[in-house]
């Protein structure tokens, strides 16, 4: 019996799903021995290994690991969280039994343990189906090309994570924005998204991806964004305060430890469904009962800075959004993932922001898995066509044969509602007509306009739709006639046509004799749309062609279109197809006036091709009040390069009228206007009340590239310092300004050093370090000190390194001399990270002995941690002064933690030091 199956692998639990032909579901399975058979929670397996023998590969993997406690060892044999090192090709290994063991390795024994235990032979899987990180995708399948082998790579299938959360929660539009918040035991992860366009790019053939094939099978990320903080910290807090409630620390519990522990999780779970708990424990002879209720729980999270980070997390995703255009207006669902997410003050948060209707946290624990599984039984996303089809029919004025769009880009397949076209004959005596439908190129618009039909605004494409630059699918003997009896006259409505696409992409037609009422054709089959090919390719093989002399006749062919083209002249195309004597002509609709109806989604793409000057100031107009975010951003984009008076004033009116989304659009692309003509409009911008529609005139601002609009946006931030909403125009311009290499630049970026939080300055000091200027550095080295986050501080150092690359251990030396404690542990952390990234080899410099001096001096600070951070650069410095000024501070170092850190550091990077610690007692 051949099986569907889907595993999401995940960082702290796995879970296995298999499709139920006969129910038509998914459902997750129960794996002995790996997975928790707890009664009413999902069969989740613990993401863990413990190596029992690394020589020989033998492994304890998922339950069996916790049930046999081996997860309660401080023991370098057990993996944990081994995922992010495969996702982030963390090149560390462990010495296990003489083997070397990394992530990768841990990773590929866990998921063929899984494999193993499948209620089936690898032969009778049909089809697997495994969800990869979004933002990881390519790297990841070379990993899983290591770990596969014993499946066929045909009957793989690979698909990302965001979309598989989005079809386990039932999220099946094509092209949907979705939030996924990821939040589990150790980090939160958070991955905005826009879903595939359309059912044959969800998922991905492993064989044809291994072979680089050009589609992109996932979700386009808009964002990402994460911090390490879990539930595991959660936790550990809440141990904590029940320890300090109870009057006693964790030394006097000993064996108790991780039982006390392993309770206050059980708490935490607990008090996401209930109000209050006791947590009772045994402890230095004693029994102790500590009643913890959620508000007590919710109070304690404040306090450790859990919803402040959860907040900076959350918006640094919606300011990348922002960016192009998206607000939170355009997401279409907040999908909950991990355990961590159920706990009711994260919902709060969440639903304070985007409102109760789109955040979803009914299955956390397995929508990725069953989403992906959805794929593999060939559900999955809504489909749409991507390209347009329509029907040839003779246009009267011409004489010559025309196409009409029946089917825009974009609809739904199956359609969501039939398209119904009058035809007539085109001469008289006409005994049949034939129906012919051609794949659309999207190319031949010349204009885009609008009406309001029923009230309802209407897109319209101009286009050059001769039967010469459209693909026929079904040309000459294929085309489907229709009988005319008796004959046809023109002008007189005959057929009614009325077409729709069902869910196998199959064009079916219904025709009536409009004279006789016979019934011709009752959902026929017309033809199947296949979308695998584009436009410009006939039956899969593209129509330019491969033969060296028809290549050469082809690339002559279009250089003299070109040039007469040049020379105003038309150029010489192929001959007009023969006329069949069989064509139709419309009586109904806007083909008599060249004209196709628009879909959303193929405006929004057309925007970003054709001139601006191509759509109407009134189409405009209507898409900036858009409420798809690629049109109104597309739209306010293209009146930013059309750029005359016309196009001001439409984006004055917008500006003036539109809701918050369009006043930020508009506002995102003033800069195309000159400085004088924009110049008011940017000042209303900035007095917007809505903080995106401020944050957009920043981007503009500095995307202006002129003195005076650096000025303005340096006032502002300046202003805007210490303001609600200054950290985020602050935060805009770091981002606007990050490869900018201009002098004018750097005054703003100093004003955006005024921002309160940590990480916005982080960002400013990158774009600093970037600017590559004379009038960065004495900015980043005056931050350097007088910064009080340390973060920022290794920020500062890092741009500093940057900024002066082999000139640099004057200025390190002078810091390392001049500081002490965490700035001095922030210098040294960052002028061993920056040299080894920017290859930067200071053993032969003449400052080398000065800077073995700077670093001999650290290494006598008070604070362990700073001694432990001069130890990286001095075992990576291939200088015989620096292995001895180490091995001399070994013998000297009374913290046996920091000792096991020069061993471990000096044998890492392979310093001669190393031999000389091993074995050598303390002086």
């Amino acid at each position: 019996m051949p099986h569907k199956l889907a595993i999401d692998f995940g960082t702290t639990n796995s879970v296995v799903a298999r499709w139920d032909e006969a129910q038509a579901r998914t459902s997750v399975l129960s794996l002995p021995g790996l997975g928790l058979t707890d009664p009413g929670l999902p069969a989740l397996i613990p993401s863990l290994v413990y190596v029992e023998d690394g020589l020989a590969g033998r492994i304890v993997a998922g339950q069996a690991v916790r049930a046999a406690g081996l997860d309660q060892r401080a023991d370098n044999r057990l993996f944990r969280d081994f995922k992010r090192g495969i996702v982030s090709g963390e090149p560390l290994f462990r010495r296990i039994d003489s083997a070397d063991w990394s992530a990768r390795d841990a990773g590929r024994h866990f998921l063929q343990a899984v494999l193993s235990a499948l209620p089936c032979p690898p032969d009778e899987i049909e089809q697997l189906v495994l969800t990869a990180p979004v933002a990881s995708f390519s790297s990841y399948l070379a990993w899983l090309q290591e770990t596969l082998h014993a499946i066929p790579p045909e009957r793989v299938r690979i698909v990302d994570e965001s979309t598989a959360a989005a079809l386990g929660y039932a999220v099946t539009e094509p092209g949907a924005i979705v939030l996924v918040f990821d939040f589990g035991g150790g980090t939160l992860d958070l991955s905005m998204v826009q879903l595939p366009e359309s059912r044959a790019q969800t998922g991905g053939l492993l064989h044809r991806l291994r072979g680089g094939g050009r589609s992109q099978p996932t979700a386009r990320v808009i964002a990402k964004s994460g911090c390490v903080l879990g539930g595991s910290d959660v936790d550990r807090w809440l141990l904590a305060e029940i320890l300090a409630r109870s009057s006693l620390d964790e030394a006097q519990l000993g064996d108790d430890l991780i039982p006390l522990l392993n309770r206050c999780e059980a708490a935490k779970i607990a008090l996401s469904s209930q109000k209050s708990v006791n947590v009772a424990f045994d402890a230095a002879g004693f029994s102790h009962s500590v009643p913890v209720t959620r508000v007590d729980l919710e109070h304690l999270l404040a306090g450790h800075g859990f919803y402040t980070s959860l907040q900076e997390t959350l918006e640094r995703v919606l300011v990348t959004a922002r960016r192009q255009g998206i607000f939170t207006e355009d997401i279409h669902a907040v999908l909950l993932v991990g355990g961590t997410a159920l706990m009711p003050s994260v919902q709060r948060e969440l639903i304070d922001i985007f409102g109760q209707a789109i955040v979803r946290a009914d299955r956390p624990f397995t929508a990725v898995a069953e989403g992906a599984l959805l794929v593999a039984a060939g559900l999955g996303l809504d489909d749409y066509l991507m390209h347009s089809y329509g029907l040839r029919h003779l246009d009267p004025a011409s004489g010559q044969p025309t196409y009409d769009e029946l089917l825009p880009q974009g609809s739904r397949c199956p359609s969501t509602r039939p398209v119904e076209v009058v035809l007539g004959a085109s001469q008289a005596g006409q005994t049949e007509l034939e129906l012919v439908i051609g794949v659309i190129d999207h190319s031949h618009v010349s204009q885009v306009d609008v009406r309001v039909e029923d009230g309802q605004t209407v897109f319209f494409a101009q286009a050059h739709t001769h039967a010469d630059e459209i693909t026929p699918l079904n040309p000459g003997e294929t085309a489907l006639r229709l009988p005319l009896q008796p004959p046809g006259k023109p002008g007189q409505p005959r057929i009614k046509a009325i077409f729709q696409v069902d869910a196998e992409r199959r064009l079916r037609v219904t025709a009536t004799d409009l004279r006789s009422g016979r019934a011709l054709l009752d959902n026929a089959t017309l033809l199947t749309l296949s979308e695998g090919e584009s436009a410009g390719s006939e039956n899969g093989k593209s129509l330019i062609p491969h033969d060296v002399e028809d290549l050469a006749a082809y690339f002559r062919q279009q250089i003299e279109a070109m040039a007469a083209a040049e020379n105003g002249q038309a150029a010489a195309g192929p001959a007009a197809p023969a006329l069949s004597g069989r064509e139709p002509v419309l009586l109904d609709g806007d083909a008599a006036r060249g004209l196709q109806r628009l879909s959303l989604r193929r405006l929004g793409a057309m925007l970003n091709v054709l001139p601006p000057e191509a759509i109407t100031l009134e189409a405009a107009a209507s898409m900036l009040h858009s409420d798809e975010f690629y049109v109104r951003y597309n739209a306010a984009r293209a009146m930013s390069r059309r750029a005359d008076r016309a196009a001001r004033q439409v984006m004055q009116a917008a500006l003036g009228s539109g809701r918050a989304p369009t006043r930020a659009s508009v506002a995102r692309y003033l800069y195309g206007f000159t400085w004088f003509a924009g110049s008011p409009l940017i000042h209303q911008a900035l007095a917007d009340p809505d903080l995106r529609v401020r944050e957009g005139a920043i981007y503009a601002l500095c995307d202006w590239r002129d003195d005076n609009a650096y000025a303005l946006a340096a006032n502002v931030l300046r202003r805007a310092a210490g303001t609600p909403g200054g950290d985020t125009l602050c935060a805009a311009a770091a981002w606007a300004l990050r490869e900018r290499s201009e002098e004018a630049a750097v005054p703003v970026l100093e004003a955006a050093l005024l921002a309160a939080r940590p990480e916005v300055r982080t960002q400013v000091l990158e774009a600093l370090g970037a600017n590559a200027t004379p009038p960065a550095l004495p900015i980043v080295r005056r931050t350097i000190t007088a910064d009080p986050d340390e973060g920022v501080q290794y920020a500062a150092a890092l741009s500093l390194v940057e900024l002066l690359g082999e000139g640099c251990p004057d200025d390190i030396c002078a810091l390392l001399a001049g500081t002490s404690g965490p700035t001095r542990r922030a210098v040294l952390r960052a002028f061993f990270h920056a040299t080894n990234y920017l290859h930067i080899d200071l053993a032969g410099s003449p400052t080398a002995l000065r800077l073995i001096d700077a670093l001999r001096l650290a290494l006598t600070d008070a604070q362990s941690a700073v001694r432990i951070a001069a130890i990286w650069p001095l075992a990576w410095l291939q200088h015989p002064d620096a292995a001895g000024t180490l091995a001399e501070a070994y013998q000297t170092e009374s913290d046996q933690t920091v000792r096991a850190e020069m061993v471990r550091i000096a044998t890492a990077l392979a310093s001669p030091a190393a031999e000389h610690m091993v074995g050598q007692p303390q002086a």
